[in-house]
Order: C-alpha cells, then sequence, then structure tokens
C-alpha cells in the first residue's frame, strides 16, 4: 500500500455535492474524481464529486516504555474492525487444525493442552467478535437511515439484535425480511446459531451455565457448539451485503478467508 492511499478500514464518509471551501482542510482527505481513487490532494478547495475522509484525530499513546506520544489517526469504519478481528481468529483456528490434523485423526485428541485451548480460544473470538461486528452495524445503520429521514425517533430503543435485523431494518430499507425471504432462509438460520451461540458464552443464565459442562449430551454443549460452528464473519457478512444496495468501501474490500 502506498503512503497516501487508504487502509480499507478507513470510514468513507460523503462525496461533495458541489465545490466546497474546507475551513480545516488539514483535518480531511479526498480523492480526486478525475484521477487515482486513492491519491490525497492537499488543497483548500474539495471539488465536486470527490470523496470526503476524516483524517485527522489527534491522540495520545502510551508506549512500553511508559513515554506518551502524540499520534494523529484516521477515523476507523468500526464494523469492519470488529469483523477484522473475526476472521483473523478463524484464520489462526483454520491454521492450527491443519497442523494437528494428523495428530487429532490418529489420536482424537490434540497433540498439547496449549493447542486445544489455542483452537478453543480462537475459535470462541471469531464468534463473539462477529456478533459485536453486525451489532455494530445494524445500529450504526439505523442511526443513518433515521438522520436521513430526520426522524426523531430514537433508533436502537430496547430491541434487540434479531429483531433490528429481522423487522426494523428491513421495514427501513424496503428488504423482505432474512428470516422469511426465500434466498436468505439458510443465511438467516446460519446466523441465528452463532448468535445463540455468542449469548450462551457472554451472557449467563443457569441453563447457560450447565451447557458449558462437558459432560452434557454434544447436541446442547456449549464447546462442541463451538468446534462445530461454521465460518462466523462470512455467515455475517451474507447478512450485511443483503442490506447494502451499494457496497461500502470496507466491504467490497474485505479480505477473503
Amino acid at each position: 500500500m502506498g503512503k497516501n492511499e487508504h487502509d480499507w478500514r478507513t470510514k468513507s464518509h460523503v462525496y461533495v455535492a458541489e465545490d466546497t471551501e474546507l475551513r480545516n482542510p488539514e483535518s480531511y482527505a479526498w480523492s480526486d474524481p478525475s484521477g487515482d481513487d486513492q491519491r490525497i490532494i492537499t488543497r483548500g478547495i474539495a471539488r465536486e464529486g470527490s470523496k470526503m475522509n476524516v483524517l485527522t484525530c489527534k491522540t495520545e499513546i502510551q508506549t512500553i516504555r511508559n513515554e506518551t506520544l502524540k499520534v494523529t489517526i484516521k477515523e476507523p469504519e468500526p464494523t469492519a474492525i470488529f469483523l477484522n478481528e473475526s476472521r483473523l481468529a478463524w484464520e489462526k483456528r483454520q491454521s492450527l487444525l491443519s497442523k494437528e490434523e494428523e495428530t487429532i485423526r490418529k489420536t482424537e485428541s490434540f497433540s498439547t493442552d496449549t493447542q486445544e485451548f489455542d483452537f478453543l480460544q480462537t475459535s470462541q473470538t471469531a464468534v463473539v467478535m462477529a456478533i459485536t461486528g453486525i451489532e455494530c452495524y445494524v445500529n450504526h445503520k439505523l442511526h443513518e437511515l433515521r438522520k436521513a429521514r430526520r426522524s426523531g425517533k430514537k433508533a436502537n430503543g430496547k430491541k434487540g439484535l434479531i429483531d433490528k435485523l429481522d423487522k426494523v431494518l428491513p421495514g427501513m430499507t424496503s428488504r423482505g425480511r432474512p428470516s422469511i425471504t426465500p434466498c436468505m432462509k439458510n443465511s438467516w438460520s446460519e446466523f441465528e446459531k452463532v448468535k445463540n451461540l455468542r449469548d450462551e458464552l457472554i451472557h449467563a443464565t443457569a441453563g447457560r451455565m450447565e451447557n458449558m459442562n462437558v459432560n452434557k449430551p454434544e447436541w446442547i454443549n456449549t464447546w462442541d457448539k463451538v468446534s462445530r460452528i461454521g465460518c462466523p464473519h462470512a455467515i455475517v457478512l451474507k447478512l450485511i451485503e443483503y442490506f447494502e444496495n451499494e457496497k461500502p468501501k470496507w466491504l467490497e474490500r474485505f479480505p477473503s478467508t
């Protein structure tokens, strides 16, 4: 990636409708509509058709030597970050399984406890980050839609993630409910498995805690579900793509697994 190119996790904002003078031009980056999409132009005028990205958020970080350093960061797309964390965890899981495959085939166990728990840890992380990512997506999406419509209603209220995805968001995007739309039924079913597993891992209830007992039958044993789960971020991405008529840049450039 070149010095002036945006990482795919950078948050894209708006396209400029007409030539606009920027009050703080150093706080923005924009790409030239007549040239390379990634080229940053440093002038005080944003031209019509330019894509605006917030560039400068000044903050401080603590180094391992306990020094305080000032740093400028671009505004990220949080959904992309969460889902990328899920992807990275899943890739580590798959890499570990590839190395352990022969041992598991012969002994029905991992070669070491460390490998076993690394497998469970990466699987669990992939699940939790995938659901965190789509929860972030739907909350931001609803906020943007209501803001565009200038609605005074609260975007999220007390509705849960399932209702937001299967009722509220379809009603605001003129999309069918994914739970009953033929082309999405399987994807919705897989999503519910990931969502329910995340809830089982995170939201402790008496029943859910019982399910974490490894002596429970496999169909209700939490760790069996963790071991069998499909690729969480891929499952979640199918739902996000369903609600996006035009894919945002981060979704277009999301790395394949």
